[in-house]
C-alpha cells in the first residue's frame, strides 16, 4: 500500500491509499488539490498501490460506502477524486486545532434521485458530489443526508443550518406522492426563512412549491455545458465577469418565477436560470456538481431521447470548462451571508 501524509499547517493525517489495478499500473504521479481558496497542499503518491480498498487510519471512524464520520458528532466527510478514481478523504481540518477555527455549518442536502448503479463506482451518488464540491471549498462545512424519494425529513428543521435540494429525473410536476410532501416541506422552510439552495429539479420544485409553474419546455433539451449571463451581480457574487458557464441536463423549464423572485441570470435559452426569493433561497437550472465525464455519460444513455443533433452539439461543448467552483463559492457565500 501506499501511505499519504497531508501536511495543512494547522493539522495533520495520514491515511492509507488502496487503490485499484488502473492506479496500480501507473507510473507515479503526484497531484496538487485545492481544498479552499486560501489552503492547498500536495498530494503524492509512489507505486506499486496494492488493490483494494481505501481506509482512512484514524480512530472512531465508520463508513458505509458513501459517507463517513467519527463516532462524535458523525461529521460526514467529502469525496476527494484521485486520477479520476473516488478516493475518500479524512478531512483533517476537523481535528480541533485553533488555527483553523471558524465558522461551522452544517448543510441538509435533500436527495431526490439514485446515480446509476453501474456509474456510482466513479462518480458517486449525488449528495456525494455536492460533499466532494463544497467540502472541497469548505473543509469545515458538515453534512446531512435526507432522502426525500422515502419521505426522510428531520424531527426539527434546525437539525441544520440550511438546506439543499439535488436534481433529479423526475418531473416536479409528476403525480408523486413524495414530490408533493418535499413541497410542503420547501414551504414549511420558506415560513420561517430557513435558507435553501436548489438545484435543477430542486429549482424548479422550490419555484412551484412557492406559486411559480415548471413544464417541459419546448425549446427541448438543455444538455452539455451551458453560458448564463447575470443582469445585475447579487451581494454574494463575486463581483466578476457576468457570464458564466455550467454544466445542464434538463427538458424542464421554470416558466413562471414565485411571487417575490428575482430572476438573477438566464439565457436565450433559458430564462429564468438563477432565481433568488428573499434572502434565504437561492436555487440554479445548472449542475455545478457535475464533472465533464458523468456529463458525457448522461448524454450517452439519452443520445435516441436527446436527438443526433443536441446530443453532438452538448458533446462537443465538453470541450469548455464549467466554473464548478465558483458557482460553488456563489453558494457558499449565500449560505454564510
Amino acid at each position: 500500500s501506499a501511505t499519504i501524509t497531508i501536511m495543512l499547517g494547522c493539522s495533520l493525517a495520514n491515511v492509507r491509499v488502496l487503490a485499484n489495478s488502473d492506479i496500480a499500473k501507473s507510473k507515479a504521479f503526484e497531484r496538487r488539490l485545492i481544498f479552499m481558496s486560501s489552503l492547498s497542499f500536495t498530494v503524492g503518491v509512489r507505486p506499486p498501490v496494492a488493490l483494494g480498498e481505501y481506509r482512512p487510519k484514524l480512530p472512531g471512524l465508520q463508513g458505509d460506502g458513501s459517507r463517513y464520520w467519527t463516532e462524535t458528532g458523525k461529521r460526514h466527510l467529502p469525496f476527494i477524486g484521485i486520477d479520476s478514481h473516488r478516493v475518500a478523504f479524512y478531512d483533517a481540518v476537523s481535528l480541533a486545532s485553533p488555527v483553523c477555527e471558524g465558522q461551522i455549518m452544517k448543510l441538509g442536502i435533500l436527495k431526490t434521485d439514485t446515480v446509476r448503479p453501474e456509474w456510482v463506482p466513479e462518480f458517486g451518488e449525488y449528495p456525494d458530489m455536492f460533499m466532494a464540491l463544497l467540502g472541497r471549498l469548505d473543509p469545515q462545512l458538515e453534512f446531512e443526508v435526507y432522502d426525500a424519494e422515502r419521505s426522510e425529513y428531520p424531527d426539527d428543521i434546525n437539525a441544520v443550518d440550511a438546506y439543499l435540494i439535488t436534481g433529479s429525473k423526475s418531473s416536479v410536476y409528476e403525480d408523486k406522492a413524495w414530490i408533493r410532501t418535499l413541497e410542503d416541506f420547501v414551504r414549511e422552510l420558506d415560513r420561517h426563512g430557513k435558507k435553501m439552495i436548489g438545484i435543477c429539479f430542486g429549482h424548479q420544485l422550490i419555484a412551484q412549491a412557492l406559486g411559480g409553474r415548471t413544464t417541459k419546455s419546448d425549446k427541448g433539451w438543455g444538455v452539455g455545458l451551458h453560458t448564463y449571463a447575470f443582469d445585475k451581480a447579487p451581494a454574494w457574487h463575486d463581483q466578476g465577469d457576468a457570464d458564466f458557464s455550467v454544466l445542464v441536463s434538463h427538458q424542464d423549464q421554470v416558466v413562471a418565477v414565485p411571487e417575490g423572485t428575482q430572476v438573477l441570470a438566464s439565457s436565450d435559452f433559458c430564462e429564468n436560470a438563477v432565481c433568488q426569493n428573499g434572502d434565504h433561497i437561492l436555487t440554479f437550472q445548472g449542475h455545478p456538481e457535475f464533472i465533464p465525464a458523468y456529463s458525457q455519460e448522461i448524454m450517452d444513455l439519452r443520445r435516441e431521447v436527446i436527438g443526433e443533433d443536441v446530443y453532438s452539439g452538448g458533446v462537443a461543448s465538453l470541450q469548455g470548462q464549467p466554473e464548478r467552483d465558483r458557482i460553488g463559492r456563489w453558494i457558499l457565500n449565500f449560505l454564510k451571508s
